[in-house]
C-alpha cells in the first residue's frame, strides 16, 4: 500500500490539510505556508530589518503564492 503524502514540516497527511504543495524533495501544507508567511512578515517588520531583506522576503512570498495559485488553477 502506498503511503499518503504528508507535509515535510508538520507531518500532516494530505487528508488532514486542504492544500499540500509538492516541491522537488518535500511537501508543505497550507498551515505551514501560513505560519512561514507570518514569520517572514514579522521578520520584515522588525526594526533590525533592512531593505534588501525586505525585498528578499517579498520576492519569496510572491514566488510561493504564485505556485499555490497555479496549483489551485490546475485542480
Amino acid at each position: 500500500m502506498t503511503q499518503e503524502p504528508q507535509c515535510s514540516f508538520c507531518n500532516k497527511s494530505r487528508l488532514d490539510v486542504g492544500l499540500l504543495i509538492q516541491g522537488e524533495h518535500a511537501y508543505i501544507c497550507e498551515d505551514c505556508i501560513t505560519l512561514s508567511f507570518d514569520i517572514m512578515l514579522d521578520e520584515v517588520s522588525s526594526e533590525n530589518s533592512n531593505i534588501q531583506l525586505t525585498m528578499d522576503m517579498y520576492n519569496t512570498i510572491r514566488r510561493v503564492a504564485k505556485k499555490a495559485v497555479k496549483i489551485f488553477e490546475d485542480k
